[in-house]
């Protein structure tokens, strides 16, 4: 009888961050990771950017990276 273990991976995760353009930077700059997507949110006061190395269609996780503008 053969048995397999499940797959599965982690869509995305997020970090809450202080100043989102220093955390964009390090990601990106120092890691070599890529902006996916950037989205501002006036009614929540955030902002959310995510990050990886490749897109969650291609099975890479991404980092969700928000701000929250009252902090």
């Amino acid at each position: 009888m053969a048995t397999s273990s499940p797959q599965f991976s982690f869509l995305h995760t997020m970090i809450r961050v202080f100043d989102l353009k220093k955390s964009v930077d390090f990601y990106t700059r120092l890691l070599g990771m890529t902006v996916l997507r950037e989205h501002d949110v006036p009614d929540g006061k955030y902002s959310i950017t995510f990050v990886g190395y490749g897109t969650e269609a291609e099975g890479h996780t991404a980092l969700e990276l928000t701000y929250n503008w009252d902090q």
